[in-house]
């Protein structure tokens, strides 16, 4: 079994206050995030559960700086939110009535699509540009109950570069994908099927050999794997009937 890692912070743990506190960094990447990291290499528990929450926690943690009260996107990720929202402010918004639904434990990303999706609990996902912790141990101690409030200083640390170098890394994988290379690495084979999509691949597939060939989350080979075109979406393409 491939082995996960804690991934290190590139700030110090008082660098985020008062947008995310030390208290709350010390609890969540150094307590919660590890506890995943260390039950999957363990072997301890559900592995795909454990291995979701470390994938989710490492994009999570990656994209912060501390804060900036006029902080606002630049670059690709402002070109990006002005096409599909139209304006920042209208991200935002709706971003918080997205996130505000869900109910318990849960996730609420920007997709490389340009929606606003959620995730309950932990899992896997190859199409996160920006993604919000909502689970209640990311805003509980320093923010009780106030969710809203939340989010609203979540804005002042996201680090604007990262998401654009997200979506340049998207569009450049999306435009340089060896899907002849892809196909023979994943083992799986093309379909013959009259009116089949050109390539079938199937996510469980695609984990079982990223296991057995211990590619790590966030290589160059994790990335072709996760984010080719087309199909590479984590759910079976069927032929058109």
């Amino acid at each position: 079994m491939k082995k996960l890692e804690h991934a290190k912070l590139s700030y110090k743990r008082n660098d985020l206050a008062p947008s995310i506190s030390e208290d709350t960094i010390n609890y969540h990447w150094g307590k919660l995030y590890k506890g995943y990291v260390d039950r999957y290499n363990a072997g301890e528990g559900d592995p795909d559960f454990n291995e979701a929450g470390a994938f989710l926690h490492n994009i999570l943690f990656a994209q912060f700086q501390s804060p900036n009260g006029s902080n606002k996107p630049t670059g690709s990720a402002a070109e990006f939110i002005d096409k599909h929202f139209t304006s920042y402010d209208k991200f935002q918004d709706e971003f918080e009535t997205e996130a505000m639904k869900i109910h318990g434990s849960g996730w609420a990303y920007l997709s490389k699509s340009g929606k606003i999706k959620t995730i309950k609990n932990h899992e896997i996902k190859n199409d996160i540009v920006l993604l919000i912790d909502w689970w209640e141990h990311a805003w509980a101690l320093d923010y009780q109950h106030d969710k809203k409030k939340y989010l609203a200083n979540q804005w002042k640390i996201i680090n604007w570069n990262i998401i654009s170098d997200r979506l340049s890394k998207e569009k450049n994988i999306s435009e340089n994908i060896d899907l002849a290379r892809l196909k023979k690495l994943a083992g799986i084979a093309e379909t013959k099927e009259e009116n089949a999509s050109p390539l079938t691949y199937v996510g469980t597939e695609k984990s079982r050999y990223m296991r057995k060939h211990n590619i790590r989350p966030g290589t160059d080979e994790w990335f072709r794997l996760w984010f080719a075109r087309p199909g590479l979406t984590g759910e079976r393409s069927m032929p058109k009937k």
